[in-house]
């Protein structure tokens, strides 16, 4: 997986990965239930805007399977003073670099 860096901001709380990552997943309610990475946070896109403060603080790996709404996605949190990184790689390479995928 390669990524795209954006910009840095404050970290911790909740769901939070090793080493103060969040992975976010953006994509639609009906493609997360076709499989998402097991522990990401999942806001749609569509509702991002809105819901920036639910994302729980730490840098942000932002992730959809072909890459342009992550990249939408970063650049909202960006906006917001986040630290966003964009997730350039497909969704079958998430499973390629030991991360479980989960249906549903």
């Amino acid at each position: 997986m390669t990524a795209s860096r954006c910009r840095p901001s404050p970290a911790p709380p909740s769901r939070v990965w090793p080493n103060g990552v969040v992975v976010l997943e953006v994509c639609r309610d009906s493609e997360r239930a076709a499989g998402h990475i097991k522990g990401s946070v999942h806001i749609s896109i569509h509702q991002l805007h809105k819901r920036l403060g639910e994302v729980p603080g730490g840098t942000v790996w932002v992730h959809y399977a072909g890459g342009m709404r992550a990249g939408i996605a970063a650049s909202l949190l960006d906006s917001a003073g986040r630290d966003a990184v964009v997730v350039d790689d497909g969704f079958d390479s998430v499973t390629d670099v030991g991360l479980n995928v989960i249906a549903g």
